[in-house]
């Protein structure tokens, strides 16, 4: 029996293949939320930058202002006029070329005139209304429902953003540095991580299965010493992330809010979920990314990576017990 039209090995591997698919999905989602975040804030950040240079240059330096402001909005106008190709009215087609410049030129406006909160907010809406719309379209209820439900939360943290948008740059490298993690562990997963594909081409396809279980295997071990040593690194009795709690948030219980203000140092034997509030609610900077929360995402993902290699390692020994044959190409299996 050969395994190489298999799509997932997941599917061999019962409940834990099942919370595994789930996980996966939670992970893709985020990596695509991070990945438009991303590109929102860095564009905006741009932006308003240039916005704010041609502000001064208004004063300062009329002239190279002026010139600016011509050459964007010519570009502008080129883009929205080839974007508009299909429409056969030259009259209609140059009405929404202007219209387009104009809008686009009053939204950079906006970047110097509003707060950070109110532009993001704009700007949640403006994506969320055709996202809506092919989802009504399509019959998804029920994640139309769960959509509607994220963008309110998205519009109601967008209020909680600091001023201005000089804490772009350290927000768009917190979410890289987790989609880099989370990729790394979806790449595990499928595998489509790298890989040495010379002993397994060479191998017999009854051999193969053995292989990648111990492979596999060995591949689990180093992430888990990875994931154990990360763990260490940010819960540990000597993690420099366990700090006195000076003010917990109010929104906690009274009795929970006294323990953390008042139960520290730590014994060696507290649990993790006390470990882990004292991390997340140790105090920080007002606007400034924790420094916990980037660290995070390597035991995270290490924690994946382990279980999903441990979790090849299972079904290719098993398929090894059961002498299938596997074919190993390039593609995920």
């Amino acid at each position: 029996m050969s395994m190489a039209d298999k799509p997932e090995l997941a599917d061999r591997l019962g409940v834990f293949g099942k919370i595994d698919r789930v996980v996966f999905r939670v992970e893709t989602v985020l990596v695509v939320t991070a990945l438009i975040i991303m590109s929102v804030v860095v564009f905006t950040d741009v932006v308003f930058q240039l916005m704010v240079k041609i502000d001064q240059d208004l004063t300062n330096n009329p002239g190279q202002a002026w010139t600016l402001i011509v050459i964007l909005l010519a570009f502008i106008g080129a883009m929205a006029w080839s974007g508009t190709a299909p429409v056969k009215s030259m009259p209609a087609r140059a009405g929404i070329t202007v219209g387009s410049v104009v809008a686009i030129a009053g939204c950079a406006e906006l970047l110097v005139i509003w707060d950070s909160s109110s532009v993001y907010r704009l700007v949640v809406i403006a994506m969320a209304i055709p996202v809506a719309k092919t989802m009504w379209s399509l019959g998804k209820r029920k994640e139309l429902g769960l959509f509607a439900v994220a963008t309110v939360l998205a519009l109601v943290a967008c209020g909680s953003l600091p001023t201005g948008y000089s804490w772009s740059q350290s927000y768009s490298l917190l979410l890289l540095l987790w989609v880099g993690f989370l990729g790394a562990s979806m790449a595990a997963r499928q595998r489509r991580h790298l890989k040495i594909d010379l002993a397994r081409k060479l191998l017999a396809p009854a051999k193969v299965p053995l292989f990648n279980a111990c492979s596999y295997l060995a591949a689990a071990v180093f992430s888990g010493i990875v994931f154990y040593l990360s763990y260490i690194y940010m819960f540990g009795s000597d993690s420099t992330y366990l700090t006195p709690i000076w003010d917990a948030p109010h929104w906690l219980p009274e009795g929970l809010r006294t323990e953390l203000m008042s139960g520290f140092p730590l014994p060696d034997d507290a649990p993790f979920t006390r470990r882990f509030m004292q991390v997340i609610f140790s105090p920080g900077e007002p606007g400034e990314v924790p420094d916990w929360l980037k660290v995070l995402a390597i035991p995270v993902s290490f924690f994946l990576i382990t279980a999903r290699f441990l979790g090849h390692a299972f079904v290719f020994a098993r398929m090894a017990a059961a002498k299938e044959e596997f074919v190993e190409s390039m593609e995920a299996h």
